[in-house]
């Protein structure tokens, strides 16, 4: 007889006399040894549940049993192979017999294949699901009895900011990792998003868990109330015996910016005043100083009207309260065409950016200040040269006043963007951080969080025909 043999163990039951791997092991080869019986494998799950078929060694038992390389299946006991009724009796009935392999337990001693041997699997199976009921009941009854008396549950993760001491039974403060939580509530509260925070903190700290890898990790560091000296167990919070790392005020206050933000995100976009689409609000006409909007032109086909949205200049639109002249004819843009343009430029820059442009970005900034100020100073100087030149004669004044009406209106455009450029003080360290989460955003953010990155990155885009003008918020 060809024997495969099944070991299981949950974390609890490894501790139990009896019930480790090597024990059971042990059994079941003196057990086959004394029928003669070949043993030709071994297959072992340590530290998993018996409550569901997701086990390794367990798959691989369902794989190998088409392969025709055992006769039976063996366990020190039925509940090794499941705790669940339905388990149980799939695995029996639509994998085991199936395959003409015969199952037994060593310590109930039944026969798979006979009427009274089945009917004995199906009674043990009710008691060993039984079983498992009452553990979970009295293990969470525990738990919420733990909680009450203010003690930490004992499993799973500890709060980045604690450690478990097992002497004591209690969370003690991990001053390293309480000053990074302390950190994260304080850039939260002085108005950084979850998503900078991230950034920030993966590039500088790590926990005990590793770097910050996610936002989510910075979210349930913002929400937990474990930091105020709580324990929470399901929906209740109990007064904990341990010391707090944020004061109740600082964590409340937290807690209402925090829903203030996530309403934000939920919000639909129904407010007359809200962008409805990406780039709205950002494009202008290269051809006539328009803006750009989202529209939705109609095109038949068939017997069906189809919608294509895209951007369109006001003046070509005939939106005479939009638009700076009547009539314009600038390029309609595909929606997806143009976002994917511009999403296409913040992603090479999220690529190049390195640490050390972090200078770099202060001085562009700075230098796009001087620039235009250079430039409205020529033009002050060629304004003065014309005068002296209608003063003495030399040139018509017809072809001096046209000259002058065009610098002036050059010197005012150049003065509104000095005014833009003196408004803006971005953190070039923050840019950075937004320049590096743009992939992540672009591909799992809302159409909310994607317009506040564009937004923050970008002045205004300007629309020539196929020719596409980027102003930086930076650069």
């Amino acid at each position: 007889m060809r024997i495969a043999l099944y070991v299981r163990v949950s974390t609890k039951e490894q501790a139990e006399e009896g019930f480790s791997i090597g024990a059971q092991l042990e059994k079941m080869r003196l057990y086959c040894q004394a029928r003669d019986w070949i043993i030709v494998d071994e297959y072992v799950d340590p530290g998993e549940s018996g409550g569901d078929m997701n086990r390794p060694a367990l798959h691989k038992l369902i794989h190998d049993c088409t392969l025709n390389s055992f006769d039976m299946i063996l366990v020190y006991k039925l509940d090794r192979l499941s705790r669940s009724q339905k388990d149980t009796l799939y695995l029996i009935e639509e994998v085991f017999k199936k395959n003409d392999i015969n199952f037994t337990s060593m310590q109930e001693n039944f026969d798979t294949s006979t009427p009274l041997g089945m009917a004995m699997v199906g009674i043990l199976s009710v008691f060993a699901q039984l079983e498992r009921s009452q553990i979970q009941e009295r293990m969470a009854l525990g738990r919420e009895a733990r909680a009450e008396a203010g003690l930490y549950h004992g499993g799973g993760n500890v709060a980045i900011g604690y450690d478990y001491d097992p002497k004591t039974d209690s969370l003690i403060v991990n001053e390293e990792e309480a000053a990074q939580v302390r950190m994260i509530f304080q850039m939260f509260k002085d108005g950084k998003s979850i998503n900078y925070i991230q950034q920030y903190m993966h590039k500088r700290y790590v926990s005990k868990y590793g770097s910050y890898s996610t936002g989510r990790t910075i979210h349930s560091i913002l929400t937990n109330p474990t930091y105020t000296g709580k324990i929470r167990h399901g929906d209740k919070i109990y007064s904990g015996s341990h010391d707090p790392i944020i004061d109740q005020d600082t964590f409340s206050e937290i807690q209402k910016l925090h829903q203030i933000h996530c309403e934000m995100k939920r919000k639909p976009d129904k407010s007359p005043f809200s962008r409805s689409t990406l780039l709205s609000g950002l494009l202008y006409c290269g051809k006539c100083g328009s803006r750009y909007s989202g529209q939705v032109n109609m095109c038949k086909r068939g017997n069906f009207d189809k919608k294509y949205p895209i951007y369109a200049c006001y003046a070509r639109r005939g939106n005479r309260s939009m638009a700076a002249v009547e009539k314009c004819d600038g390029k309609n843009w595909k929606r997806t065409d143009l976002e994917e343009i511009i999403w296409n430029e913040i992603l090479k820059l999220s690529v190049s950016i390195e640490d050390d442009h972090l200078d770099i970005i202060e001085m562009t900034s700075q230098e796009s200040s001087e620039q235009i100020r250079k430039k409205i100073d020529q033009i002050d100087a060629q304004i003065s040269r014309l005068m002296d030149l209608y003063s003495i004669g030399s040139m018509p004044v017809e072809m001096i006043g046209s000259k002058i009406r065009d610098l002036t209106e050059e010197k005012n455009a150049l003065l509104t963007d000095l005014e833009d450029a003196d408004n803006i003080t971005l953190d070039p360290e923050e840019v950075i951080c937004e320049l590096r989460s743009a992939k992540d955003v672009k591909e799992k953010g809302t159409q909310e969080e994607q317009r506040a990155l564009i937004e923050y990155l970008i002045q205004k885009i300007i629309v020539l025909d196929d020719q596409i003008t980027i102003h930086w918020r930076f650069l």
